[in-house]
């Protein structure tokens, strides 16, 4: 009695070798899938690497564009910023001299002046130099000025008591008072006092209305001032 697969067999001589053809067929057919995978996914990666060079490499020139603009700029601040420091510092040396000048002349040899006071011309070097005064100098400064103007800080504070009503001089109003009687100008003044010229020329202009209830500029306080010590 003949079996299934021999009577397959004889209907089918071939089929064993059909069979091995198959297998093989299926085989390389597997292993051309598995290669064709291989080589998109290789494909894949090196495009992915291209990518990520292409990438890195713009943000390194968005970098390096970014860092010269900022160097351009920083320069160019750093440069203006030197030019408005030396100016600054020539027009308060050319007002030291003017300052030196003032004290030559005549007017004030006649008798002891405040401008001739070391603590005077301590104030002259520090706006000279950039520096600010200590709150110790500050005080030396007003005690120099009542020993030659023994009234002239009190008879202010009356005045501003005056038009100001329960209110006193500010510390900042004093110092400014102080360095209009010492000949400071309003470069010299933003420095010792830490502000702005504009800043400098408002103080002036608001102490003026509040010392004498009348509008006026800055100037019109410096007249004022040396006026009183003049007296």
């Amino acid at each position: 009695m003949l079996t299934l697969y021999d009577q397959f067999r004889e209907h089918d001589p071939d089929s064993r070798l059909r069979k091995n053809y198959d297998e093989q067929l299926a085989h390389h057919i597997a292993d051309m899938k598995r290669d064709r995978l291989l080589e998109c996914k290789v494909e894949h990666n090196e495009r992915n690497n291209l990518i990520e060079r292409e990438l890195k490499y713009q943000q390194q020139r968005a970098i390096l564009f970014w860092g010269l603009l900022s160097l351009t700029f920083i320069c160019i601040f750093a440069i203006h910023r030197y030019r408005l420091l030396r100016q600054r510092h020539k027009d308060i040396l050319l007002q030291n001299y003017e300052y030196a000048e003032l004290i030559k002349n005549s007017k004030y040899q006649d008798k002891p002046n405040i401008l001739d006071a070391e603590i005077a011309n301590r104030f002259h070097e520090l706006s000279a130099q950039d520096t600010h005064p200590r709150a110790e100098e500050w005080q030396a400064l007003q005690d120099e000025i009542n020993k030659f103007h023994p009234q002239l800080l009190t008879t202010l504070q009356q005045q501003y008591a005056m038009h100001q009503p329960d209110q006193t001089m500010t510390e900042q109003e004093r110092h400014v008072v102080c360095l209009l009687v010492i000949r400071c100008s309003p470069l010299q003044m933003s420095v010792l006092l830490v502000c702005t010229k504009s800043n400098v020329s408002n103080l002036r202009r608001r102490l003026y209305n509040k010392l004498t209830g009348k509008d006026g500029s800055g100037t019109d306080l410096d007249r004022y001032i040396t006026k009183m010590c003049e007296e």
